[in-house]
């Protein structure tokens, strides 16, 4: 099965199945690159811990772009009555993952670096694999650690208080006119959203960064503006569980090829 992030769900839930019932498994990976120069390269002559620095060394500069998993299971025969044995054969079960590393949760980017080789490319484009579906089709993944970091950093963004951004020249007058635009906004009586547009990404945190000093208003960002909402504290504290919530389902589908490393871990299988 050829997986990208288009049928991924589906696999995934094949994958968890297969996985269960398999005796054992191989895997194989396509890399942007191998080793780093002949002095990494492992050699026969390498013990164990030289081999397995080298390999770890490999793996931390290299990205992973594609990733074939195969799940074999015994399968039993009908039974031999002359020959009192029974036998079998083994069904393989093939993913290969197409794989690209996640570039934003939640509407906030993430960035990956990761070293390529020059012929690593010349050999992947040789054996024509396909560059665009890789980046526009290949399945996020985004580690346990990462994860946990993002989450905790945006949470705390949206149940925080955060330090007040400094505002340059330029801005001022735009600050003053949001801050009287939001004076406005919250004397009225009728009204419970307020659209402010905004020109850049810069403009976009002064608006955050305003509307948080307001325990009674909360956003919602939209293209080419930010939707300010106006209600009661227990209002906004339901908004602002909701948005963790929201950012939880994000950080969960971005793991992407990530759980299927966590089922083969989990498994134990040889």
């Amino acid at each position: 099965m050829d997986v990208t992030r288009d049928n991924f769900a589906h696999a995934l839930a094949e994958f968890r199945q297969a996985i269960s019932a398999c005796d054992f498994a191989a895997m194989d990976m396509e890399m942007t690159g191998l080793y780093e120069d002949r002095a990494h390269q492992p050699s026969r002559l390498d013990s164990k811990n030289e081999r397995y620095t080298k390999l770890l060394q490999s793996v931390e500069t290299f990205g992973v772009i594609q990733v074939g998993i195969c799940l074999f299971s015994w399968v039993e025969s009908q039974p031999d009555a002359r020959r009192d044995t029974s036998t079998g054969y083994y069904e393989a079960r093939p993913f290969n993952f197409n794989v690209f590393p996640c570039t934003s949760v939640g509407g906030f980017p993430v960035e990956a670096h990761f070293a390529c080789k020059n012929t690593a490319f010349e050999f992947l484009a040789r054996n024509s694999f396909n560059f665009n579906k890789w980046v526009y089709q290949g399945v996020p993944y985004l580690n346990a650690a990462q994860a946990d970091r993002i989450r905790t950093d945006r949470v705390s963004l949206l149940t925080k208080r955060q330090p007040q951004m400094e505002v340059d020249e330029q801005h001022k007058s735009f600050v003053k006119s949001l801050e009287a635009a939001l004076r406005k906004f919250m004397k009225s009586k009728g009204e419970k959203l307020l659209r402010y547009e905004t020109a850049n990404s810069y403009q976009r945190k002064l608006v955050y960064d305003i509307v948080a000093r307001h325990n009674t208003l909360g956003t919602r960002s939209r293209n080419g503006c930010i939707e300010i909402l106006k209600g009661t504290r227990k209002a906004m504290a339901k908004h602002v569980a909701q948005k963790i919530h929201a950012l939880n389902a994000s950080v969960n589908e971005a793991r992407g090829f990530c759980q299927i490393i966590d089922l083969l871990s989990a498994a134990r299988k040889p």
